[in-house]
């Protein structure tokens, strides 16, 4: 495994080798820079420090080897584009602390299956998990606020999701084409929800609302809005 040894508070791309397979994190690095990453294609695992704060743009962008990532609680900002095309990607730990994930970081991880969202991140942001094919379960926690477009396109293995009481809006394009989806189940009976939210979500039967004790059975047209 190779050691990042190298006392520094930011790692930048002209400090990690071309060819390397691991990587363990030296505690004197709190920030991981833009591009650090990127295009590394034979990384297959990462051990990261408690020191470390955060992940900065396309950091791990195009590591098609990389197969888990575990976030300590320390990071509180994975910035965009982040895990972008890790398409081996099998698993990803993110802990409470963490704050912001920012637009497409989790975007085409092909073989991504579940995903947990800490209470401590208030957005998820646009295409967030684009075109996630293989993310069965997404779990969302009380805390989140607010779910941006597109974040969750294309992920055709979800059959149901659940959004928390603090979930106030769903943008457009949320869920299009998730044509496994078939149960959303709604604590927050306020929830504003964009006619546009789930296009193309062609195996959908209904919204259920436990608050409420009523389920409404939804007909979907292929290619059209609710």
């Amino acid at each position: 495994m190779h050691r990042l040894h190298k006392l520094c508070s930011v790692l930048k791309g002209e400090d990690v080798p071309q060819n390397v397979t691991h990587v363990r994190f030296h505690p004197s690095v709190v920030y991981v820079d833009n591009e650090a990453f990127q295009g590394r294609n034979k990384l297959r695992e990462v051990v990261l420090d408690n020191s470390l704060r955060g992940i900065g743009e396309s950091a791990f962008y195009g590591c098609t080897s990389l197969q888990r990532i575990n976030l300590p609680s320390t990071v509180t900002k994975i910035d965009n584009l982040s895990f972008y095309e890790c398409i081996n990607l099998k698993e990803v730990v993110l802990n409470e602390g963490l704050t912001e994930i920012g637009r497409s970081a989790f975007a085409n991880c092909k073989s991504l299956q579940s995903i947990t969202i800490p209470s401590t991140v208030n957005n998820i942001d646009q295409h967030e998990f684009y075109s996630c094919g293989n993310l069965q379960t997404i779990v969302l926690n009380d805390g989140t606020k607010r779910i941006e477009q597109y974040a969750f396109f294309e992920c055709t293995s979800l059959e149901r999701i659940t959004i928390p009481s603090t979930v106030i809006e769903i943008g457009t394009f949320v869920f299009w084409g998730c044509s496994g989806l078939r149960e959303v189940v709604i604590h927050n009976e306020e929830l504003q929800i964009d006619n546009k939210a789930f296009i193309r979500c062609t195996s959908f039967e209904r919204f259920s609302f436990p608050n409420l004790s009523i389920v409404w059975i939804i007909s979907f047209r292929l290619g059209k809005e609710i």
